[in-house]
């Protein structure tokens, strides 16, 4: 009968020892892989710090699995947010409509009355209706229609749309 066991030479990282010493294959293999504490023939205490192989591979893969899901979740997001504009942007799509044929059928798009000669009514009764400023808080999202700051809905009129801010109903 024979009996073949390998061994692994490791020589003790304390300072003055120095000390060789033989372990078997799986005796080291064991001490990288769990990292626990072990001690030379002089009774100097050590462990293998650096990573296994093993638990190189694992963490790799982790990182990995975390890439891959957080590649997912910016698509979705990406997604939930191209629906989410692509509805406004079709609602936007349908005010401009409205007001363009409105427009063209002679009504003003600020007193909703009819006019013969519109341009001119605008000329004379809304200089400025393109170029007033909006007050700080307040958003013209088209059509008459305003987003006013810290209010859920958007509300239709300029003067509403001030109110709104002052909190005056």
């Amino acid at each position: 009968m024979q009996l073949a066991i390998s061994f692994t030479a490791i020589t003790c990282c304390h300072d003055g020892c120095g000390m060789t010493f033989a372990v078997p294959n799986w005796w080291e293999k064991n001490r990288r892989d769990d990292h626990t504490w072990w001690y030379c023939p002089n009774g100097h205490s050590q462990h293998f710090y650096a990573k296994s192989d093993a638990e190189i591979a694992q963490a790799e893969r982790d990182k990995a699995i975390r890439q891959r899901d957080r590649a997912l979740n910016n698509a979705a997001q990406n997604r939930q947010r191209w629906k989410r504009e692509e509805g406004t942007s079709r609602a936007l799509r349908g005010h401009v409509t409205r007001v363009k044929r409105r427009v063209m059928n002679g009504v003003c798009p600020c007193c909703k009355r009819c006019f013969q000669d519109w341009a001119r009514h605008m000329k004379s009764k809304h200089p400025n209706y393109l170029n007033e400023p909006l007050p700080v808080g307040v958003e013209h999202a088209g059509c008459g229609w305003y987003h006013v700051k810290g209010h859920k809905d958007a509300v239709r009129g300029r003067d509403k749309a001030l109110r709104t801010m002052a909190g005056i109903r």
